[in-house]
């Protein structure tokens, strides 16, 4: 009997299936909730009437809450580990996207981003680096260096799609 084609082992280590993964949480994360936010700044404005200074308190509600959950974060993830933790922030993160894209209210507005940064803060950095580390020992540098990447990618990848998706389906 023939054995199936996929019965064989990958030659790949494991530990960079891991790295694409956290390459790609951070590529949303940093994508969606930092690199695109000023592309919406001047809709903002022109929809709702609120003024530049009151929309990007909401980019730093973004930050502020990231650096407060972080810790948090820190120590969920050494409890329950990683593989509850990003997906409960990418929960999270996407229900604050949901109401961004119903509120018409500036308080909702802010509620918003404080979901976002707090779902950004548990899919981001902080869970992606101790799943890395738990996979490498000699090459765990270089590791985090290519998930690290996935930040820069964010902008690089999402800032042109929403930039093109803004003006053509509003």
């Amino acid at each position: 009997m023939k054995k199936p084609r996929f019965s064989k082992k990958s030659k790949v280590f494991y530990g960079y299936w891991m790295v694409a993964v956290t390459f790609l949480c951070l590529l949303v994360m940093s994508g969606a909730g930092n690199f695109v936010y000023s592309l919406f700044v001047k809709p903002l404005e022109a929809d709702f009437g609120w003024n530049h200074g009151d929309i990007m308190i909401g980019f730093t509600i973004f930050f502020g809450m990231m650096g407060v959950a972080s810790p948090i974060v820190g120590r969920i993830v050494d409890r329950h580990g990683a593989r509850t933790v990003i997906p409960a922030g990418a929960l999270v993160m996407g229900l604050g996207f949901l109401l961004l894209s119903l509120m018409n209210e500036l308080y909702l507005f802010y509620f918003a981003y404080v979901l976002v940064g707090t779902g950004a803060a548990a899919m981001g950095v902080v869970p992606a680096s101790a799943v890395v580390s738990n996979w490498f020992r000699r090459k765990r540098g270089t590791a985090i260096g290519l998930m690290s990447a996935g930040i820069g990618a964010g902008g690089l990848i999402l800032s042109p799609i929403v930039g093109y998706l803004i003006p053509h389906l509003g």
